[in-house]
């Protein structure tokens, strides 16, 4: 396929159709693996999830890039999730509804998915897509975190430093953030589960019994 094979060749030859074995023997082919170890895998074609899942425990240290309009209803069901993009860093996104953005199949990878959309010819959808790549970061307490990053920047990183295309440092502070955001919620929702018993108790205090403020009268 064309995708492929132009996604290869912008990497060097020696790379190519790495050879790894597993623990059993069996033969993986990597279609990219840089010198310091991290796989890339192009994918244009259909994958089953068990096949994904499969590659990525084995590479671990790894990237998918993907062919984000593959499909018809690809690139518009991004193009009007993005608009819900929600800013959470210089370039990075968030939205609360990942099915609503992405394809299924690249929902709860273990691995940074990147999503190439091309270069659309709709005005509007290319003002979104601004000719870059949109990585779905590994899904956090369900939530989509986008990392928009340009073509450019993404090959200088693959030949020079791949490690970084693994996004740890954002991902362990992305995780930091969302677990205290957790805990500011949970504090939250205690202060007022705390206020709605105390308005109810006020509510059902019993009354005062009505007793006479007369003097009392005497029994003879």
């Amino acid at each position: 396929m064309q995708w492929h094979r132009t996604w290869k060749l912008r990497f060097p030859e020696a790379w190519h159709e790495c050879i790894l074995h597993d623990a059993k023997g069996e033969k993986h082919i990597a279609d990219v693996r840089t010198p310091d170890g991290v796989v890339i895998e192009f994918q244009h074609s259909y994958l089953r999830a068990e096949e994904r899942a499969a590659r990525e425990l084995f590479y671990r240290d790894m990237i998918w890039v993907v062919d984000g309009a593959r499909l018809q209803r690809d690139l518009p069901r991004f193009i009007e999730g993005a608009r819900e993009f929600r800013s959470v860093g210089k370039g990075v996104f968030q939205h609360p509804f990942p099915d609503e953005v992405f394809p299924k199949l690249w929902l709860g990878c273990a691995a940074p998915v990147l999503f190439d959309f091309g270069m659309p010819a709709n005005r509007e959808a290319a003002a979104i897509v601004r000719g870059c790549l949109w990585c779905l970061l590994p899904q956090t307490a369900g939530q989509a975190i986008v990392v928009q990053i340009s073509r450019e920047a993404f090959l200088r990183n693959a030949h020079e430093k791949a490690m970084a295309l693994l996004f740890l440092p954002l991902r362990m502070q992305l995780q930091q953030m969302l677990s205290a955001q957790r805990e500011r919620n949970r504090q939250d929702n205690l202060r007022t589960l705390a206020a709605m018993i105390q308005k109810r108790q006020r509510k059902w205090r019993p009354r005062r019994q009505w007793r006479p403020t007369g003097p009392k009268r005497r029994v003879f």
